[in-house]
């Protein structure tokens, strides 16, 4: 829908007053938000990037972030945080001290240690915020060499005071040295209400030069080693973490990571594979054991870490997944026969791609981990990297092998670090597993409509309260089938004057102080003061699908929330904001689509 329409991209936030105790969110688990780095949200997004700009830039970082998962690039003096710098592609806002001080950091898998730039500095990359302070946090405590907390970082060593440092090095040259330390770690909750955790280890840094990005401050390590976030946490979340990563296309939505018995991953679909324990401990290795397409069974005997189990990495800062060269070339072989498009050439390091003016079909592709087949989808396994070109999301490296985040995409991946177990569930399921049933279900026809590439509903109607505003536009030429239901179109889009009858009855029952918003939203609110939501229910034929808040109203900056319905001449899709928080399944068969509300969060 791109090509049609402008897309805004924007969060839904809520920020809460009370903060949440590790014991009191252990009982109910928590979640934070994980942003991607070329998300609107992220201090890293760069608004002059194309969204292909974006793509390259991603599948770049891939190939460079592989030099720190390299055994010759892990000493054992270095194995913490041997992190190539401004290659993860996750962000986490956390605070440290006490009181809570601000902190943008890199989420990152595939590194233990936590560590922010400290004053004071004898050497500092430029940092846009603030540096932390340690003499104004009450809680922050240093450490002797002689402590359990030092030994629990790699690499550390004695000051002349006899305070344990530590000293982390960079592939590209770019370092971090300072103080290991304790302090309160605050997470975001994504329920409001932030998570404290006491006396959580970390890395102060006083030296610190390199390829940072001014943006962010520091790393929080979800690796496995004893110092990163995971296990500093242990039995608080039962060594338990989840994350569902949005694909490119909702780049301005928030992902989310789960911890404790949010982070559960069962039900119908889900499938685990045992994690292996190796060298170094901060990686977190599966046993890969084929690969198909279609029918084609091909088999991984490639041991890139001198076994038969925990022969690929997992990780979620990684966009490709790499592997070694000759299956590598067996398995593109296979893909490439069962495609039937002209090729072209796509950026380097990608070696499989095509021209994207025509459609084609992508063969089914599985993943055979130990114990769990995971089906990809097509956003899985083939990139747009710019309009005319889609490539492939697998490539070779030598005698390596990384599961990347884009294999990943719109799947719940549950980490259970005690019964070391990875599980995988699709967060859009297909078959069986994608019937909506229950209570509150509704279902709507669907209307076939040419471009058949669209989903056309029937819209009746939009209430407010109990005002209903009849919608009799033919945007399409007919009464039947008059919207569009899209997933990848943010906002609501309505013909002009139906636009304008809607905006007229939810403004006269909105008591609140109207603002400027972005262009193209045209209705908006001082957001400093609460004001109360009307009621709004979608009327498809057959189906009143009634909105919730978050559908209906966006903030988009601390300031100014807006509605997220807006005009669009002659023309009418149902955005993906109004579909949040339902399940939402589409019968090609007996052509209908369902919605049923929920938490999409906790499912």
């Amino acid at each position: 829908m791109a090509a049609i329409v402008s897309l805004f991209a924007f969060v839904f936030a809520i920020v809460g007053l009370s903060n949440l105790s590790l014991i009191q969110a252990q009982k109910g688990g928590f979640s934070v938000e994980l942003i991607h780095r070329d998300s609107p949200k992220s201090p890293l997004y760069n608004h002059l990037d194309t969204t292909y700009n974006r793509v390259t830039n991603a599948l770049r970082r891939s190939f460079n972030r592989v030099h720190r998962f390299k055994p010759t690039s892990v000493s054992t003096m270095e194995a913490e945080a041997d992190v190539i710098a401004d290659s993860g592609e996750y962000l986490m806002n956390i605070s440290i001290g006490t009181p809570a001080f601000d902190v943008v950091a890199i989420a990152d898998t595939g590194s233990d240690l936590i560590w922010t730039q400290c004053k004071p500095c004898s050497q500092c990359f430029p940092q846009n915020a603030p540096l932390f302070d340690p003499t104004a946090s009450s809680t922050y405590k240093k450490f002797s060499c002689r402590t359990s907390q030092c030994g629990d970082v790699e690499g550390t060593s004695c000051s002349s005071n006899g305070s344990c440092q530590y000293s982390v090095s960079y592939g590209d040259g770019s370092y971090s040295k300072g103080e290991v330390a304790a302090d309160t770690l605050t997470l975001d909750s994504t329920t409001g209400s932030p998570v404290v955790v006491p006396n959580v280890i970390m890395g102060c840094g006083h030296d610190n030069d390199g390829s940072f990005d001014e943006n962010t401050s520091g790393i929080i390590g979800l690796g496995g080693g004893d110092s990163s976030l995971i296990s500093q946490l242990g039995t608080t979340v039962d060594g338990k973490f989840s994350y569902c990563l949005l694909p490119f296309s909702e780049a301005g939505n928030s992902s989310k990571m789960n911890f404790g018995s949010d982070a559960i991953v069962s039900g119908n679909g889900a499938v685990s594979t045992p994690l292996t324990k190796q060298f170094p401990q901060t990686f977190y290795f599966l046993t890969l054991e084929a690969i198909s397409v279609g029918t084609n069974r091909i088999k991984y005997t490639d041991k890139p870490f001198g076994t038969d189990q925990g022969n690929i990495i997992i990780d979620s800062g990684t966009t490709l997944t790499l592997l070694p060269d000759e299956f590598y070339s067996e398995l593109e072989s296979a893909v490439s026969s069962m495609i039937n498009a002209p090729k072209v050439n796509g950026p380097e390091g990608l070696n499989l791609c095509y021209d994207a003016t025509t459609e084609f079909t992508v063969p089914d592709i599985t993943v055979h981990f130990s114990g769990a087949d995971v089906k990809l989808q097509p956003l899985n396994t083939f990139v747009l990297v710019s309009e005319t070109v889609a490539c492939f999301t697998f490539s070779p490296v030598p005698n390596f092998a990384i599961y990347g985040n884009l294999a990943q995409m719109n799947f719940l991946v549950g980490y259970d670090t005690i019964k070391q177990t990875v599980w995988f569930k699709p967060s859009m399921n297909f078959g069986s597993d994608a019937i909506v049933s229950g209570n509150g279900v509704v279902s709507t026809p669907l209307t076939k409509q040419s471009p058949q590439t669209f989903y056309f509903l029937t819209l009746e109607a939009i209430s407010v309260g109990t005002n209903r505003i009849n919608f009799t536009d033919k945007p399409f030429g007919i009464d039947q089938g008059n919207i569009i239901i899209d997933s990848g179109t943010t906002l609501t889009l309505l013909p002009d004057n139906f636009y304008s009858e809607l905006e007229s009855a939810v403004s006269s029952m909105i008591n609140a102080t109207k603002v400027n918003g972005p262009e193209g939203l045209n209705l908006c609110y001082d957001a400093k003061i609460e004001f109360a939501v009307p009621d709004i229910t979608v009327h498809f034929s057959g189906a009143d699908v009634k909105l919730q808040p978050l559908n209906t109203f966006v903030l988009i900056s601390e300031t100014v929330a807006c509605f997220t319905f807006s005009p669009l001449p002659n023309f009418a899709i149902y955005g993906n904001l109004a579909q949040m928080n339902f399940l939402v399944g589409y019968d090609t068969i007996k052509q209908t689509v369902s919605f049923k509300s929920t938490d999409c969060s906790s499912n």
